[in-house]
Parts: C-alpha cells; structure tokens; sequence
C-alpha cells in the first residue's frame, strides 16, 4: 500500500512538473510570437524586451510662408507614426494598438510617456504590453546601398549614401563599415551635399565653392578613421554644413571591394546635430543597411542609357547590354530570358564576355517586357542569378489606367508609371494621343517621358507644397540672410541664395 502511495505521489510530481514545463514554454512561445523589431524607423530611440523609446527634441523647419522667427518647431513622434515603424520579429502577422496611461484607446495625436503599445497574435491568443517613454534624439537618417548584393571573391566599388533626418548646421556622422571591407584615406571618395566626389585625403582641402565673406565654414569637412579590433571600422565626419538639402548628404565610394565570406555584412551610420540642440541619432530602422555576399552572381545589370537627350536608334529596343562582377574559373555560362515574368525560361543568344563581366543581346521582339538572368554551369559559382528586366519598346501611359480625356487627375497613376519603370532598371514612358491633368510630377533618374504630337500634359491646382528647410524664405524677400550678420552685407552669398530656391523644387511640374 504504501508503495502504491508513492508510485502516485511520483505520478502526480511528474504531471505538476510537465505542466510547469509546458507553461513555461508556452510564456516563452507567446513572448516570442509578440516580439517586434523597428522596420524603416525615424522616430524609435530604441525597443526593449518590454519597452519601446520614441524620439522627441527639436529643429528648424520653414515653409514659404513661415516667419522668420517662427521656424523652431519640436520633433513629436505620433501614433500614426508609431504603428507605421514596427513590425514582427520574426515575421508573423501582429495586430498593434496604442492606449493612454489610463488604458483608454489611442488612435491619433503625438505619443506622451506612460501610453502603452498592445501587440496580439492574429489569432488572439498571445498579448504582450511594451510601454512607451520618450528620450532626447534626432529624427534618425537614411543610410542605403548603391548595390545590396554582391558576389563572393569578386572585385568591385562599393556605394553608399546617406541622408540625416534633419538639417543641422556643424553635423557630425559616424558610418560603421564591417569587418571584410578595407576602408582608406585613398580608396575612398566622400560626394558631401554634391558639392563633387573627392578622395577622402583631399576633403579638407576641397573648394567650398562661391559662399561669401561671412559663411562661416572654412572647409568642406573632416574625417578620421577608426580600425577597430575586429577588423570593422568607424569613418567620422564633423563640421559638416548639412543645412542645405541637395540629394544625398553623403555619397562614399570604397574603391575596388573583394569579399571573400558569403553571409550578411552590416552597415550603420549615426548623425549628431548642433543647432537648435545637440541631438544624436539612434542608428537603427532606416539608418541601417545589409549587404548580402552569394556564392551564386547577385550583381547582374542592365546597362541603361544615361544621356540627357532622347535619341531613337532602330536598336534602342531590340537591344539590351548586361554587365556584372567578373568571375574566376566559369567552365561555362548563358544568359535566360523570359517573357512571361519568369514562368518559362530559355537560353538567349546572347554574346557573353565572361572575363569582362558583358552580355549584349539583340533582336528582341518589341513591346515585350523581358525578365533577365545568368546560368552558371560549373565552378563555385554554379546557379542562377539575380534577375534583371528590360521593356523592349515605350510603354503607354493608358496601361496603368491613366484617363487622357482633359477632365480626370492622373497624378498619382502617372507617379506609379514612373515609379514601376524606374524599379525595373529604367525605360520609356508613352504619353500618346490626349490631355493628362497633373498636379506634381515626381521624375526618376534613367526614366524619359516621350511626349507624342496629340499628347498634352496639363498642370492643375493643388501641386505638392514646397519643401521646408532651414532657411526663412521670409528673411531673403526681407533682405535679411540666416548666414549674414545684416542685411545684405554679402550680397554675393551663394549658400544663401541657392537655398531659397530648394524651397520650390518639390512643387515643381
């Protein structure tokens, strides 16, 4: 008898102790199925296991119509913007919603500490709360990569370009470059705010251009770089005048790049501002980069044309040219073709130099768009491509649903044209017989508008605002200059002028 008590006793223990297992795994499995990660962030400081840091600080922002003293506006990170930068860790679909410290609905205005973000399992069955504080910081930048991909122990130039969320007068940014990537004073070339690509030992002595008397920059930047034991590296620009927006703030190019390991290589870049407050970036979400190293070619490309003025060949649409990173020992390779967006492929009759890294193929059949790839037969570097695309014509306008009938607003449809053309490596875009009302008009780069002899494209009312930017519009029609001591000391003030004219490129047809 008393045996059997034990033998249910031990029973009862294994049960209670399989329970608690299981208990514990399932709390594990929830916190994992809630988990969540910043995406494209701007305003997340930082996410903890059960908290998540929003930014809040300050800056200048002036539209046309803002006062000259009415220009320092504060950096509030809103719910909207909240929901639109997170995303699930590991994938899954997550449902998010914001409530106040007193557990009541949040769905709009700007983020107070104390609110709390509930994120559920599409299926309800996990909940998890992170609450919410707020921290001093810069609206975080944009950092990305002229190539994402490149193909392992191959030789090639390295992009990157980088953007601070905010313009700031004597800027400091950190980019952090990984293990892998030798990064000098002479393979390297810095472009800072267009001002032209220049080695980074010739920075410091680059022109500044035609600024005036009383701007008060001497040098276009400095740099230094840091070697760090791992074998990544830190480059460090200050006195950076970032306040002038004019495309990328930085473009560096690192010279003759070999990989060597396949996997993820991971790029970060941080800002710090210095006027209306010192303010640090986070350097995560957007300002953030990967760049993947295959063992199969990931850098195949078409070679579009570049040139500023339309010429029509009887080849411009018959033919294509391809390029990539050379490869070493290629017992063979081809080039595929599809014309059904990838369904079925076949062998092109393409003519490949495999020791430059070139294809051209011609003849193709018009109004036709062609998906692109390499076939690698043999070697380490057997396997297919990425893949690449090609419209062999001019594609018309109407086939994304624009109305030419002189009374529809065909703005956003025609924004999307662009925008697809643009993501396919570029083309031609077809206005044919018809009035297109617009408002704004975004163009691309490697995008042309081919306008037919019928075809109008009409401005309407309700354009995009002018962008905002450091200066006051205001002070310039008022004879005043933020860089000048009074008005018009330095007539001949180049940064001033220029940037008045920033105000309206966005607006612009």
């Amino acid at each position: 008898m008393k045996n059997l008590q034990n033998l249910v006793l031990l029973v009862f223990i294994t049960i209670i102790s399989v329970s608690g297992k299981a208990l514990a795994q399932k709390n594990k499995n929830t916190s994992f199925h809630t988990e969540i990660t910043a995406s494209t962030s701007t305003h997340i400081g930082r996410i903890t296991k059960d908290s998540i840091i929003v930014i809040n600080g300050s800056t200048y922002r002036y539209t046309v119509d803002t006062p000259g003293d009415k220009g320092l506006v504060s950096i509030m990170t809103s719910v909207t913007q909240l929901l639109s930068q997170i995303r699930s860790k590991n994938g899954s679909i997550l449902q998010y919603s914001i409530t106040d410290k007193n557990g009541n609905a949040k769905k709009e205005g700007d983020i107070e500490s104390g609110d709390k973000l509930l994120v559920k399992s599409a299926n309800d069955k996990a909940i998890k709360t992170y609450h919410i504080g707020i921290m001093q910081g810069a609206i975080g930048g944009l950092l990305y990569l002229g190539k994402k991909a490149l193909t392992v122990n191959t030789n090639s130039d390295l992009t990157l370009y980088f953007t601070a969320g905010q313009r700031t007068p004597n800027a400091t940014v950190k980019i952090y470059i990984p293990a892998g990537i030798t990064i000098t004073e002479d393979n390297t070339t810095v472009n800072v705010i267009g001002r032209g690509d220049v080695v980074l030992k010739g920075l410091a002595t680059q022109s500044i251009g035609r600024v005036g008397t009383s701007y008060p920059y001497r040098k276009v930047g400095n740099f230094a770089i840091t070697k760090s034991a791992d074998g990544s590296s830190i480059l460090l620009f200050r006195h950076l005048d970032l306040r002038p927006a004019n495309g990328a703030d930085l473009k560096i190019v690192i010279s003759n790049v070999t990989l060597n390991k396949t996997g993820n290589y991971f790029f970060k870049a941080v800002y710090s501002t210095s006027k209306p407050e010192v303010l640090t970036s986070a350097g995560i979400g957007s300002e953030t980069a990967t760049l993947a190293v295959t063992r199969t070619i990931a850098d195949l490309e078409r070679v579009v044309n570049k040139d500023l003025h339309y010429k029509e060949l009887p080849t411009t649409y018959t033919k294509a040219s391809f390029r990539w990173s050379a490869t070493k020992n290629i017992s063979a390779i081809q080039l595929m073709q599809s014309t059904n967006k990838g369904k079925n492929w076949t062998r092109s009759s393409a003519v490949i130099d495999p020791e430059k890294g070139a294809a051209t193929i011609s003849g193709l059949m018009p109004d036709k768009l062609y998906n692109f790839k390499l076939s690698v037969i043999g070697g380490v570097h057997k396997g297919f491509s990425n893949t690449v695309h090609f419209y062999s014509g001019k594609m018309d306008i109407k086939n994304f649903g624009v109305v030419a009938d002189g009374e529809a607003d065909n703005t956003e449809k025609i924004n999307e044209a662009i925008e697809y053309l643009y993501q396919t490596g570029g083309g031609t875009i077809l206005f044919s017989d018809g009035v297109y009302n617009v408002r704004t008009v975004h163009l691309k780069s490697n995008v042309y508008l081919y306008v037919d002899k019928g075809a109008t494209i009409k401005a309407i009312k309700g354009a995009d605002a002018p962008e905002t930017t450091w200066f006051s519009d205001k002070k310039y029609r008022s004879g005043l200059s933020p860089t000048d001591p009074g008005p018009y000391t330095d007539p001949e003030n180049y940064m001033t002028k220029q940037d008045v004219g920033h105000h309206y490129f966005q607006n612009t047809m």
